[in-house]
């Protein structure tokens, strides 16, 4: 228990710190650790699995994520955080139908489902085109997300971004940008958030809105503050950089 512990605290550490590969490596330890010293289905055992999974999930490594994943609901078919898990990954991998049936299976199964389960829901259906199931899903997320930790919470931004998201889907660029530019504000007026994942999500998805608006000179400053800000703590391959270069090199080709 207490090298898992150990284990489980420096990879955070390393996450935490945007050295995404390190903690991949020492997340991979942990769940190798776990398996041999916990029994098939054990909580613990199940955290360092899913921990892993959202490590290759969060580095942009969704094949290995996938695996993860799969095995879990191979040895463990009640785990709906797995399923979840899952459905991100398919979603991200643009399998939208399968992953808002995962999706809605696992988030049936969750006695609290809490914010991060609901975000699963409302991106699943955003792959999927359910864009109306998706624009609720996600309005309800931030009403509850608002009523349970306020306007100024991270987790709230977060809820506002993915709101966003969906009403750039649904065509609905202008109150996209005015959802989402007072969240990027709130991300940067906080140094010590201004460099977290989400923050750097949130400069891309309002950079995609402004291509989308016809506002490139907006769009180019933003991408630019994004990989300014992510080139202090990420290494080149970590995702937003990469999606920040991509849609940087559509504005100014080189």
């Amino acid at each position: 228990m207490r090298t898992v512990v150990l284990l489980r605290d420096r990879a955070l550490r390393h996450e935490e710190a945007g050295r995404m590969d390190k903690a991949i490596r020492v997340y991979r330890r942990l769940s190798a650790h776990a398996a041999r010293s916990l029994p098939a289905g054990d909580p613990l055992l199940l955290d360092c699995r899913d921990r892993l999974g959202r490590g290759y999930l969060r580095a942009g490594r969704l094949a290995e994520a996938a695996r993860v994943f799969e095995r879990t609901i191979s040895e463990t078919p009640a785990d709906p955080a797995a399923r979840l898990g899952l459905a991100a990954v398919r979603a991200a991998q643009g399998r939208g139908e399968e992953a808002a049936d995962l999706a809605e299976e696992a988030f049936a199964e969750l006695e609290t489902p809490g914010l991060g389960a609901m975000l699963v829901r409302v991106e699943a259906h955003r792959a999927a085109g359910d864009l109306d199931r998706a624009l609720n899903l996600a309005e309800l997320a931030l009403s509850e997300q608002r009523a349970r930790a306020g306007e100024t919470d991270s987790g709230t931004w977060t809820a506002r971004a993915a709101l966003a998201r969906v009403r750039l889907a649904r065509k609905e660029a202008g109150r996209a940008a005015r959802e989402l530019a007072p969240v990027w504000s709130s991300w940067q007026r906080d140094r010590r958030l201004r460099t977290h994942p989400d923050a750097l999500s949130c400069g891309n998805d309002l950079a995609e809105i402004y291509l989308a608006l016809g506002r490139d000179a907006d769009a180019d400053a933003l991408l630019r503050r994004v990989l300014s800000l992510a080139g202090r703590r990420y290494s080149v391959g970590h995702p937003e950089i990469v999606r920040a270069r991509e849609s940087l090199s559509r504005i100014s080709p080189q």
